[in-house]
């Protein structure tokens, strides 16, 4: 389960939102206008989210590699993940870093 990659239970609380708020029918997605959709009073809990809380990378993709796997299995389509690792044309929207 991905919420046991993260060792709080303010982490895991903090990501779920992340996730409503990656979800969410927003115009643009960065750590603003997520807040706002939120209900947050700015984007600093997902900023720190995103820069500062620790929580088991490895195992999250893991996890979230499992789930894919499974939802997807059976249909008739394809999955493209960029692990590259190249530098994405945008510095402020979320998933815009290496």
């Amino acid at each position: 389960m991905i919420a046991d990659c993260f060792a709080r239970p303010e982490t895991r609380a903090t990501a779920a939102e992340m996730i409503s708020g990656l979800l969410a029918e927003v115009d643009t997605r960065n750590c603003w206008t997520l807040a706002r959709a939120l209900r947050h009073p700015g984007p600093h809990r997902l900023q720190h989210l995103l820069s500062r809380m620790k929580f088991d990378h490895g195992r999250a993709r893991e996890e979230i590699a499992r789930l894919v796997m499974r939802e997807l299995a059976g249909q008739d389509v394809v999955l493209v993940a960029d692990e590259t690792g190249d530098a994405k044309s945008s510095t402020d929207s979320v998933g815009a870093g290496r």
